[in-house]
């Protein structure tokens, strides 16, 4: 389940990166909160294959 989530999460963005360069900037704002809640998302799907095992 973690896994197919990560792949969409790279597909969403190779499709940011194929929009129109506008769009880009407005979204390059949202960079960061991005790249923290997709880290966020690992961190915990780690923590509980750990619990699990």
């Amino acid at each position: 389940m973690a896994y197919k989530r990560w792949v969409a999460q790279e597909n969403g963005w190779k499709d940011r990166e194929d929009k129109t360069t506008p769009e880009l900037k407005t979204e390059g704002m949202n960079w960061p909160s991005s790249i923290l809640v997709s880290t966020i998302i690992v961190i915990i799907s780690v923590v509980v294959r750990l619990m699990y095992l």
